[in-house]
């Protein structure tokens, strides 16, 4: 397994897989890059679509959140696919990525920091938040692993 430590002390783009992303300033991020699910959920943040983009990152923390306490259950999938509202070939590139999410080496918090950095409206990233809440709660317990990564992804939105 190889791991990529990139630090951007400026505001610049940095070239990973076919894409490029770009970053502010002072930002510090661990990406695995052991198998092709590395390339699907990096890439799939740099969709020229801002909607398919922040759709795509949804559905990576949803994954996050989901699987932290070892299962994910149909309530939590449910709150993913309602508020996405995926027809059915969207399902499957969701589900695709989503399976791809679950088993990736990536910090919750670099990816995150990707999000931000594409996505600069607080009140957006707060509807995240709010999303991912909405996921760890519709299992009727929020467990302290959903908690950790929430309360991570909330801080690198900062």
């Amino acid at each position: 397994m190889e791991w990529f430590l990139i630090t951007i002390l400026g505001s610049s783009t940095f070239y990973y897989g076919y894409h490029y992303y770009s970053f502010r300033s002072n930002q510090s991020l661990a990406i695995s890059a052991d198998s092709e699910d590395s390339d699907l959920v990096l890439s799939s943040l740099h969709h020229p679509d801002d909607n398919v983009a922040l759709r795509n990152a949804l559905i990576v923390l949803g994954s996050a959140v989901a699987s932290a306490d070892g299962l994910v259950v149909s309530s939590e999938v449910s709150v993913i696919t309602g508020h996405l509202k995926l027809d059915n070939l969207a399902i499957k590139e969701a589900t695709k990525l989503f399976e791809a999410a679950k088993g990736l080496k990536i910090k919750n918090t670099t990816y995150a920091k990707l999000i931000a950095s594409r996505f600069s409206r607080p009140d957006l990233r707060e509807k995240i938040i709010q999303f991912l809440m909405e996921i760890a709660e519709a299992d009727g317990i929020v467990h302290h692993s959903e908690m950790e990564i929430i309360n991570e992804i909330r801080l690198a939105f900062e």
